[in-house]
């Protein structure tokens, strides 16, 4: 199935303006997404090309407590446990097609989610969503599919604003994870995508990672309890801990509320 990087999503404790902010420091353009009335929560975007980083937090504490979108509920969960990058999201075409490719490889899914934003003009757009539903200790990604086109949502993000010229041209590159097993999350991973596995063997913590369309997923599990990607795992459990981009943002990158960007 042919599947490229969306956007990963950061969890914050605290209103998204404030990454706009801390961003706009580093000297990079993002801006307000807006509000997902029906799940209680609210988000800022930092677009590079098509392939974004989603702020997102709690608005309305009661709507997100009833909300049945898993990611929410993986928010609501995560976020005691400290702010981060804690999702990425895989977008494809045809997202009926792809939840079939999960069912015959073993996972079981979601229904198809309807989501929708309100943004801060006051326009809407719209977009499904899938989720593959096990129990696991690392999230497996989530899917979307648009309402429009990729190039249809390029020219309304750049008549936006949302998307300058100096970030067009820029996208995700690789996600790492720290983890408790990682030939374990690579080789679930890697059967749900069908691709192959490629481990770092002169690495001094085990590495394994996968590629998924342009995007490199790496799961790293320390090598001993005294490392600080350790203490990292031991905070957020599973989770992603770097973004990096291609062309990079900063050679030794920034922190960002428990993330590292690069």
């Amino acid at each position: 199935m042919k599947l490229e990087i969306d956007h990963v999503v950061h969890f914050l404790n605290r209103h998204p303006l404030e990454a706009v902010k801390l961003l706009k420091n580093h000297g990079y353009h993002a801006v307000m997404g807006g509000r997902h009335e029906n799940w209680g929560t609210h988000n800022s975007l930092f677009y590079n090309g098509l392939s974004y980083v989603e702020f997102l937090a709690i608005e309305d504490r009661q709507k997100a407590n009833e909300a049945d979108n898993p990611l929410v509920q993986q928010l609501i969960s995560d976020i005691g446990r400290g702010e981060g990058v804690g999702q990425i999201c895989l977008r494809t075409n045809n997202i009926s097609v792809l939840q079939s490719t999960i069912w015959k490889r073993g996972f079981k899914t979601s229904g198809i989610f309807n989501g929708s934003r309100k943004r801060e003009d006051g326009s809407v757009i719209r977009w499904k969503m899938l989720f593959i539903i096990e129990k696991t200790l690392l999230p497996f990604p989530f899917f979307i599919e648009w309402e429009q086109t990729d190039e249809e949502r390029f020219h309304d993000l750049k008549k936006l604003q949302m998307i300058t010229d100096d970030q067009e041209n820029r996208s995700i590159k690789s996600v790492t994870y720290t983890v408790h097993n990682a030939e374990k999350a690579a080789k679930e991973w890697s059967k749900l995508f069908d691709v192959p596995i490629h481990y770092l063997k002169d690495a001094k913590d085990i590495t394994a990672s996968i590629q998924v369309g342009a995007l490199e997923i790496v799961f790293v599990q320390p090598a001993t309890k005294e490392s600080d990607l350790y203490k990292v795992l031991h905070q957020r459990g599973d989770r992603p801990l770097l973004v990096t981009f291609e062309p990079i943002l900063r050679k030794q990158g920034f922190e960002l509320f428990g993330t590292r960007y690069q």
